[in-house]
């Protein structure tokens, strides 16, 4: 797979003044893949020094990725990662006009690496960063009609024969799920299908090859909070899929009104009660400032710095941007428990002028 965040480069060696093209096919799922190269990219090879030209493909890759909303699944299920959140490519490599190779059918997502991780980072076939994670749990909740009050999901490019394998954390009791093969498939956090249902106690969540070799571990506990009524958060993490989290703690919502004052010009028999000063174009955006509730440290690279990182923000299935800019990473060690303020800013005026 393809991460496009960050730069994804593509080498052709040869001898100077030797041309070197590359040859770009991309689309989305479930379209096929064009019979004409999208994009084609060419240089020669400088000199008997430098002896091979790199190409980043990147910013023409996530031209073909697009996120609108996100909708948790209600019901154990595995549904494939929507279409337009990846594309396919199809990278055909030139030298003076002769194909060198061809790399057929990639999966690129919009995730990315970490500058310690060099480039072209490989992050793996699991979409999300294996910890334990909390959900809001309260025996009224309807998990039927309202998203809202779902685990959420995780993302998986599987192979042949992969399962989901679901352990009760309280019963021990266990169920699995085939996932599709050689796809990119959405497994539920926690399992809930006909009359079994992990949502009170929470789930251990495995992912196995078909070999039931397990490839990562996920928990999900629930949390039920009486006093508050959590903030759900959905934001695309390093991977390049949704991640949800919720803000246990205390919210409070916020309003910041901008508009334009101008001087009033009145006649000679005027009105008192116009005033002097008017204003015109008056609009207002609104903010939230939510807490996370204690969390642990762990929380601060699983959930926090994708978070904060993220370029599509979910605020209760609402637009926003992070207002928040910067923020001190806790460690138990010396705080010995764990808060976050974070405010996010929803993303349209209060006022509609579009």
């Amino acid at each position: 797979m393809i991460f496009a965040r960050s730069p994804y480069y593509v080498t052709q060696s040869g001898s100077a003044n030797d041309d070197t093209s590359v040859e770009l096919y991309i689309w989305n799922d479930p379209a096929s893949a064009p019979l004409t190269p999208t994009y084609t990219l060419s240089k020669p090879i400088p000199s008997s020094i430098i002896t091979s030209c790199s190409y980043n493909i990147s910013p023409y890759l996530r031209e073909y990725i697009a996120y609108s909303s996100f909708t948790s699944a209600a019901t154990n299920s595995s549904p494939p990662k929507a279409g337009s959140e990846y594309c396919f490519a199809t990278i055909k490599k030139y030298k003076n006009g002769v194909l060198q190779s061809t790399t057929s059918n990639v999966e690129v997502l919009d995730g990315y690496g970490y500058y310690s991780q060099d480039y072209n980072p490989d992050l793996g076939s699991i979409l999300a960063t294996p910890s334990t994670y909390y959900y809001w749990y309260d025996a009224n909740n309807d998990l039927a009609s309202t998203q809202l009050n779902r685990a959420g999901e995780v993302c998986v490019k599987t192979g042949t024969g992969w399962t989901a394998v679901y352990t009760d954390l309280v019963t021990a009791g266990t169920s699995t799920i085939n996932l599709t093969n050689d796809s990119l498939v959405r497994p539920t956090a926690v399992y809930k299908s006909g009359g079994t249902n992990y949502y009170p106690n929470g789930n251990k969540l495995e992912i196995k090859n078909g070999s039931s070799v397990v490839q990562a571990t996920f928990y999900f506990k629930p949390i039920e909070e009486c006093k508050y009524t959590p903030v759900v958060v959905d934001f695309v993490n390093k991977y390049g899929h949704w991640q949800r989290t919720f803000m246990f703690k205390a919210s409070r919502e916020n309003m910041e009104v901008n508009n334009t004052e101008y001087y009033l010009m009145q006649d000679i028999d005027y009105d008192t009660s116009n005033g002097q000063f008017q204003v015109f174009n008056a609009n207002g955006k609104e903010y939230i400032s939510c807490n996370t509730g204690w969390v642990d440290e762990d929380y601060n690279e699983n959930t926090l710095k994708q978070l904060l990182l993220s370029e599509k923000v979910l605020v209760n299935a609402k637009p926003a941007k992070i207002r928040t800019k910067s923020i001190a990473f806790n460690k138990h060690i010396n705080d010995k428990l764990i808060n976050y303020n974070i405010e996010f800013d929803y993303s349209n005026y209060v006022i509609n002028n579009v």
